[in-house]
């Protein structure tokens, strides 16, 4: 039986062959624009401004030493992601500490501070870039020319050599190097983990970065970098010998230098030591002894601790630190950290004077855009706005969409009295909706939900998360681990390992960058009460005891905090809640209070950027 011939549809081709030529000229032109982009970062012109060619108009010392601030970002792209800040929020970053009155230096403007009392600009801002990524150096760039600032980039010397296109390689420093905009520095040798355990006490030894990266779910806090510790058994006994560390660790920086000197013909003065924030220079003294001869015998400068950003003329140049703004933080929460560290008043930003007119501010600093509030709290407090023309405000529908962290209160008062004595308050609070009463200045709670349990989540079991975190560790050692003994022994205890974990339910634990989304409807007529949270209903028709009619409030506040010592010391007590299309209605649903919602000509500008935004990471997905 013969099969029978294929005749293509010469229609069907038709839109084909269409639908391949417009993707073939979309893709020339995303290519062409990075390639644009790129080029940008390595020709000479413009040209870095230093501080010191400022003329008089331009003066940035007055004669006080504030020593200088050091922000430190993981990495740029041109969107937002976990990790990454977005090359349209870096400038605003930037341009907030640049309206501020900083001025970026230099590795030597550091060094001459320390060693022969040069004094720097009353504002003094070191900006650098960990882990010498390219996308950092392509989106970067740009921005610092226009905000004529200079940075330091800091790469691993081992990534130099690899293969692939994630990070920086030798020809990419030196282009840079013959710019004016960027210098050298280093994260170390390696970017690698000792001792790690997973959350159910599993020993999985020693990690590179592509291990840990796929394992790091499943991790809490143990575990430790490269150069921080004893490498030690899954008992926590020590592997080696003092010697052996000593060796380890000396070796380590042996070749870094080798790497950086044959690379690029020197060894960079600026070194970032991966990860004590110990107050010494790892987490186990002995090893802490052998890093500090190494760095100090080494390098120039050293950023030893992170969480704060200001560095003094007392500060041990070896024991430096520096702030690490996180991809979510509004430009307000960085100029809220500076301020509480610095003591020096900040340009805090305000944007829209329209919908800015329209509320009153009482603590803490709000940002306002077309279609969204972001309002920052005070370190270890509160962020506070009032509606203006809210105060006789009685029966309502209020709606808005919640875009704060988990992790961290965002709340909204209803017919509260101007001194918030007495009122009805909705909150989230670390993914609880909570709702209150007060009259008096009193507060009672009067009814509270975690999220989860009105969306009726379902949760792994423990046992569920432990075998998944079993072959998650499987994979990464199979795929990436090095073919040693420790790594065999540890492959043949996961494939052996039975469950032990219980069949609790299995709940993560919330951190500062665990993302919130709640679209939140209240409901409030006479003294009945109805909450909505995404589609979910709370409480209908309840009934509360509140004033017959108020103000409408707005509040962000930090409540929780990670303290002590941790890898990465996510520790922040300044928190961003985000109120975003926030509408208020008579309970007719028509009658419109009050908006903050966008024009149709700026809801035109919104949509149409986030239309060109998902169109460009397309072609990034799939070129």
């Amino acid at each position: 039986m013969h099969e029978r011939e294929y005749i293509p549809d010469p229609a069907l081709m038709k839109i084909k062959d269409r639908k391949k030529a417009v993707r073939s000229v979309f893709q020339a032109l995303f290519l062409l624009s990075l390639v644009l982009l790129y080029i940008s970062t390595v020709i000479d012109y413009p040209k870095y401004k230093p501080y010191q060619q400022f003329d008089a108009s331009e003066a940035v010392s007055t004669g006080a030493d504030n020593g200088f601030i050091s922000i430190s970002y993981t990495g740029v792209a041109r969107g937002e992601s976990a990790d990454l800040i977005a090359a349209d929020k870096l400038e605003a970053h930037l341009s907030a500490l640049k309206n501020s009155g900083y001025v970026t230096i230099t590795q030597q403007d550091i060094y001459d501070y320390y060693n022969s009392g040069k004094r720097l600009p009353e504002r003094a801002l070191f900006l650098f870039f960990e882990d010498g990524r390219r996308d950092t150096a392509i989106f970067s760039q740009p921005v610092m020319e226009r905000l004529n600032m200079c940075a330091t980039v800091l790469t691993y010397a081992n990534n130099l050599t690899l293969r692939g296109s994630k990070f920086l390689k030798t020809d990419d420093l030196k282009q840079l190097d013959r710019g004016s905009f960027w210098e050298t520095g280093t994260n170390g040798y390696r970017l690698s983990y000792i001792n790690v355990f997973d959350r159910y006490g599993r020993y999985l030894g020693q990690m590179n970065a592509y291990e840990f990266s796929l394992m790091s779910q499943y991790l809490g806090r143990d575990y430790n970098h490269y150069l921080m510790d004893f490498i030690r058994d899954k008992d926590d006994i020590p592997m080696e010998s003092y010697s052996q560390m000593a060796e380890r660790v000396n070796t380590d920086y042996s070749l870094m230098k080798e790497v950086y000197t044959r690379e690029l013909g020197f060894l960079p003065s600026t070194y970032v030591l991966m990860h004590s924030n110990t107050g010494r220079f790892a987490s186990n003294e002995r090893v802490s002894e052998v890093n500090e001869r190494a760095l100090r015998a080494t390098f120039g400068s050293n950023f030893n601790r992170e969480g704060f950003s200001l560095n003094r003329a007392d500060t041990d140049p070896y024991d430096l630190t520096r702030m690490q703004p996180q991809s979510y933080w509004a430009t307000n929460h960085l100029l809220m950290r500076v301020w509480y560290d610095t003591g020096l008043e900040q340009a805090f930003v305000t944007g829209d004077e329209g919908k800015t007119a329209d509320w009153t501010l009482l603590n803490g600093a709000a940002e306002h855009t077309a279609d969204r509030m972001f309002l920052t709290s005070l370190p270890s407090g509160k962020g506070t706005v009032r509606l203006n023309q809210s105060a006789s405000y009685s029966d309502m529908i209020l709606s808005t969409r919640l875009l704060g962290n988990k992790l961290g209160t965002q709340r909204i008062y209803l017919r509260a009295d101007e001194a918030l004595q007495s009122y009805l308050a909705i909150e989230s609070r670390d993914d609880v909706l909570t709702i209150y009463g007060a009259s008096g200045g009193g507060e009672t709670e009067l009814y509270s939900i975690p999220f989860d349990e009105l969306y009726e989540v379902r949760h792994q079991t423990e046992a569920e998360n432990s075998e998944e975190a079993r072959k998650a560790a499987l994979n990464a050692k199979e795929r990436y681990a090095e073919k040693d003994v420790e790594n065999a022994v540890i492959i043949s205890e996961l494939e052996s390992d039975a469950a032990t974990a219980s069949q609790e339910a299995y709940i993560p634990a919330l951190d500062l960058r665990t993302p919130g989304d709640t679209r939140l409807k209240i409901t409030l007529s006479g003294n009945r009460l109805t909450v909505t949270a995404n589609g979910f209903t709370a409480v209908e028709n309840m009934e509360v005891a509140c004033p017959d009619a108020g103000y409408i409030f707005l509040e962000a506040r930090c409540d929780s905090t990670e303290g002590g010592y941790s890898q990465r010391n996510l520790a922040d007590d300044v928190y961003d809640a985000k109120f975003v299309n926030l509408l208020v209605t008579a309970t007719d649903g028509k009658t419109k209070l009050y908006d903050y919602l966008p024009s149709n000509f700026e809801l035109f500008l919104l949509n149409a950027g986030r239309t060109w935004d998902s169109l460009v990471d397309w072609f990034i997905d799939n070129l």
